[in-house]
């Protein structure tokens, strides 16, 4: 009996819990089917367009995986739900290969030519010291420490000073058809950054102003490698008097600088959004410098002219700013060549009549940089050469050969479109910054620029000047190409 009834009980009963399970994938599929979720049926599959290789989207530096499997969570993955979720959103986003490509994508922004000190750049929550060519890329932070300064190549051509104790957050570049944008935030300290502008340098006889700096490790920037080159065309007569010269190789340096910075014509405007918590400028074709305290001043100036440089360029320039408050729109024009200071609220701004010396110590560095700026047409010739030598460039010849997404394609004006988004959206959160900035400091740093900005660079100067014309260095001129790189390797280490 007990047989039986268990063959009964085994054949009712799994009857009635498979009606049972039936009758609750019904109520599950009417949901869903609420819920506009697409249900697998054994035949369905996404129809989703193949991902082109010679598209844009695709880049050497990418891998063809796109699932983040080192941060995959095992709950979501083998959740339907969460994948029902992801579904609906990729129906309605057929190219969504492409956008999650895109993001993922972080394109360069800059690269280091010269660190003197202590240089370290922050990728998320891992730090790592920065050097000569160090590659620093959207979202990176870039941090010099004290009595620590550098030199960056950014892609467009431009070339940045980084005072010491400055933290600077490289946002984000877009290339585009006949624009260049880089945005910047300047978290503390000071920066400089100057537009490549096509012209022609004055041929000065006189020695750099920021000669602590050198030598780079560009070879062929450097003044001694044009003094090695034209010592050895000498015969030996007058190679005992070029001995005796005055800043040997800078004729030669200065006209190789020309000749490279007119080699062709200069076509994408380069913009540059730089902003600190209280204040943002919006340069074109032009040099700024901007100094910041944390909950202090800001202090800046700007100019669409370069020192000792008679300037050809056509393209528009232009420098305005614009401060602080939840619904202050109002654009200003800067005054070129006016130092101004803006408050800790960042609320209004004004021109300082008698600028404190420290300032234009700070503007003397960049007097005479014809080695900074020939390492910087040397860099952009091997990184980024289509911002000089391509005018009309395709998008799958700048995602391909450069790792860059293309802006501005059709007429859609996506670069304009973008800095109008970030005058708001940086005005916005950076008053909301300056809330609980002051909430964290109770009294504002009322303090102007502090002198280490400037002393150990000056140090640094005044140093190379006293050995520029020593027994020691009169050997350079004897070297070949070899023991020259050799020397170079040596001396042009980042060490103070």
């Amino acid at each position: 009996m007990r047989l039986i009834g268990l063959i009964i009980f085994c054949i009712f009963g799994h009857s009635a819990a498979a009606s049972d399970n039936a009758d609750i994938t019904a109520f599950d599929k009417l949901e869903m089917l609420k819920a506009k979720v697409r249900l697998h049926d054994g035949d369905w599959e996404p129809n989703y367009p193949k991902l082109d290789e010679s598209d844009s989207m695709f880049i050497n530096s990418q891998d063809r995986e796109i699932t983040d499997w080192e941060n995959l969570k095992e709950d979501e993955f083998l959740s339907f739900k969460y994948w029902s979720r992801q579904q609906a959103v990729k129906d309605v986003m057929p190219d969504w290969k492409e956008v999650v490509r895109n993001r993922r994508n972080k394109e360069v922004v800059a690269r280091v030519l010269k660190c003197i000190g202590v240089c370290s750049s922050f990728r998320g929550s891992a730090a790592a010291p920065s050097s000569y060519q160090t590659v620093l890329r959207e979202g990176d932070e870039f941090f010099t420490d004290e009595n620590s300064f550098a030199w960056l190549v950014l892609v467009d051509g431009s070339i940045a000073r980084v005072s010491p104790r400055t933290s600077l957050t490289l946002t984000e570049v877009n290339i585009g058809v006949k624009n260049n944008l880089i945005l910047i935030r300047l978290n503390e300290g000071h920066v400089y950054i100057e537009a490549r502008v096509k012209g022609d340098f004055k041929t000065l006889n006189l020695p750099e102003s920021d000669t602590g700096l050198y030598p780079v490790l560009v070879k062929e920037a450097n003044r001694e490698y044009y003094s090695i080159k034209e010592y050895n065309a000498l015969n030996e007569e007058y190679k005992i008097i070029y001995k005796i010269k005055e800043n040997p190789g800078h004729q030669t340096q200065y006209k190789k600088l020309n000749e490279l910075l007119n080699e062709t014509s200069v076509t994408r405007d380069s913009i540059i959004f730089l902003y600190s918590p209280n204040v943002t400028l919006i340069s074109k074709n032009a040099s700024v410098s901007l100094f910041y305290s944390m909950n202090g001043k800001s202090y800046f100036n700007a100019s669409t002219n370069i020192r000792n440089m008679d300037k050809t360029d056509q393209r528009d320039q232009s420098i305005h700013y614009y401060l602080r408050g939840y619904t202050n729109k109002t654009e200003h024009e800067v005054e070129e060549d006016s130092w101004y200071s803006v408050d800790q609220k960042g609320s209004s701004a004004r021109i300082i009549s008698k600028p404190p010396p420290v300032l234009h110590s700070i503007s003397a560095f960049t007097n005479r940089i014809p080695t900074i700026q020939l390492a910087r047409e040397v860099f952009i010739r091997k990184y980024t050469q289509f911002n000089i030598y391509e005018e009309q460039i395709s998008k799958n010849t700048l995602g391909i050969n450069y790792q860059y997404r293309l802006w501005d394609q059709g007429e859609k004006e996506e670069i304009s479109q973008r800095i109008e988004y970030l005058k708001e959206y940086t005005r916005r959160i950076e008053t909301t910054n300056l809330k609980n900035i002051a909430k964290l400091f109770k009294e504002p740093d009322g303090s102007h620029i502090n002198y280490h900005y400037i002393a150990t660079a000056m140090n640094r100067h005044f140093e190379y000047l006293k050995k520029l014309y020593s027994e020691k260095r009169k050997y350079l001129l004897e070297m070949n190409s070899t023991q020259y790189y050799l020397w170079l390797l040596r001396y042009g280490k980042n060490k103070i």
